[in-house]
C-alpha cells in the first residue's frame, strides 16, 4: 500500500491545503482525493508536488507491504 502522510504533514507544515493545490498548482481534485485514500498516482504528480513543496520522494511516500 502506498503512503502519502509524508505529502499532508509537509502541507500542513507549510501551510498549504488541498484546496490550494487544486486552486493555485493545478493539482486535480482526483489525484489528491487517491492520495488521501492511499491509491497509486502517477510518478509526475508525485515529482510535481516535491517541486512544490521543495522536498525528495521519500519525505512525502512510503510504500508499506503486506508481511
Amino acid at each position: 500500500m502506498i503512503n502519502y502522510e509524508g505529502l499532508f504533514r509537509h502541507m500542513e507544515k507549510q501551510g498549504i491545503s488541498q484546496y490550494m493545490l487544486w486552486k493555485k498548482y493545478g493539482v486535480s481534485k482526483n489525484r489528491i482525493y487517491y492520495m488521501r485514500h492511499g491509491k497509486y498516482v502517477n510518478t509526475d504528480i508525485i515529482d510535481r508536488l516535491c517541486g512544490i513543496l521543495s522536498c525528495k520522494v521519500g519525505e512525502l511516500v512510503t510504500i508499506e507491504g503486506d508481511d
